[in-house]
């Protein structure tokens, strides 16, 4: 009975993988414009199983495509339907390498020319740039005390509203232009791509300098990144625990009142459900992207400082306890789940936490160098 099982299995085996090169040329034979993503299903476990150990071979029709070999094919198993962004899942392999290559370039463009956007919101912001069109604003703020309060904090409140705008515009570039199929690549996009644009925003609003400056100054002498990052980063290691600080006061308690403002947006919703008889809400999701980003900036801030500035690490550690219970109680009261990453975020958050390392450890680098003069023997 045994070798009667083992030999139905191989036959299994062997069936299977004829009928998947037999489908392969048949795909392959309609031409370069067709879906590179199918779904298969099995009515039995086993063969799903036995489906992701399928090696495949003989996928090259004669006469045709002889030139190309056709080795990239893969098995996985498939997502959840609810992952799935449906009408991303039949555009073809060549369509989304040709997007996908596109939305990197816009990303790095947008890193590399961030200072213009964020100069631009600053000058918009300011007061001195509306003297000509309401001349009376002036006085009027210098009289009633309000001045330094609009001056200090509009240009803040104007960038982060241009921050909490981008994780949309960069989840819009990952849906609409590379195609992305799946939420959970969507998601751990967004969140990496959030990231680099956060450090270049505080390399740019407190280092005063634009990322093109700093590129050029590296690309001229490289041996200077430890030196720049010595000089630069332990002069603004208050605004950065000012920054940390910040987070526990401002960022933590919007995540927990935020389903509280929902329900309360637009005014009279409470009445208007109160008045029916069903009060069932939309569901809320987590925004990973955002989230997750948040938390990974104040572990970077704190690797970077943990031996310049050791004063942070406090305040970083009251941020992950508030964050850890604001978090807990969100995820158990308020927040469903939409979708099932299976821990891959995992990778986008060690690539954070190993930038904040690396920054770490040659801000620390330079520091050293500064009092030992290294950099006067190696110019």
């Amino acid at each position: 009975s045994l070798h009667y099982q083992f030999q139905q299995g191989l036959d299994g085996v062997v069936t299977l993988e004829r009928g998947t090169a037999y489908l392969l040329r048949t795909i392959l034979s309609e031409g370069q414009g067709s879906t590179s993503t199918a779904f298969v299903t099995f009515r039995e476990a086993r063969w799903q199983a036995v489906a992701h150990q399928v090696v495949l071979f003989n996928t090259r029709q004669p006469g045709k495509h002889s030139e190309a070999e056709f080795m990239d094919w893969r098995f996985s198993p498939a997502p959840e339907a609810r992952e799935i962004l449906w009408y991303n899942a039949s555009m073809p392999k060549t369509f989304l390498e040709k997007r996908q290559k596109l939305g990197l370039a816009v990303c790095y463009a947008g890193l590399v020319f961030w200072s213009a956007p964020i100069i631009f919101i600053q000058s918009i912001a300011s007061i001195d740039a509306y003297e000509g069109v309401v001349p009376w604003l002036n006085d009027f703020l210098q009289s009633t005390g309000m001045y330094n309060v609009v001056t200090g904090y509009l240009p803040v409140l104007a960038l982060l509203l241009l921050l909490l705008v981008l994780p949309h515009i960069l989840m819009a570039l990952a849906i609409r232009v590379e195609a992305l199929k799946t939420k959970s690549s969507v998601q751990r996009e967004v969140l990496i791509r959030n990231f680099w644009f956060q450090l270049a925003t505080l390399v740019v609003t407190v280092l005063s300098c634009s990322m093109w400056k700093a590129f050029r100054v590296v690309v001229n002498r490289p041996s200077c990144i430890a030196e720049i990052l010595g000089l630069t980063i332990p002069g603004v290691s208050r605004y950065f625990t000012t920054f940390v600080i910040a987070r526990c006061g401002t960022s933590l308690p919007l995540v927990v009142t935020s389903p509280l403002l929902r329900l309360l947006w637009p005014p009279g919703q409470i009445w208007r459900k109160l008045k029916q008889e069903d009060c069932e809400h939309e569901p809320l999701y987590c925004f990973f992207a955002v989230e997750a980003t948040d938390i990974a900036v104040v572990l970077a801030v704190g690797l970077i400082y943990a031996v310049i500035a050791p004063t942070v690490l406090p305040f970083c550690a009251v941020y992950f306890a508030l964050a850890s219970v604001a978090y807990q109680w969100m995820f158990r009261n308020v927040y469903e789940s939409e979708f099932d990453c299976k821990g891959q975020f995992w990778f986008e958050l060690f690539d954070c936490v190993m930038v904040g390392l690396m920054l770490g450890t040659l801000s620390l680098g330079g520091v050293m160098s500064t009092y030992t003069g290294f950099w006067d023997f190696h110019p």
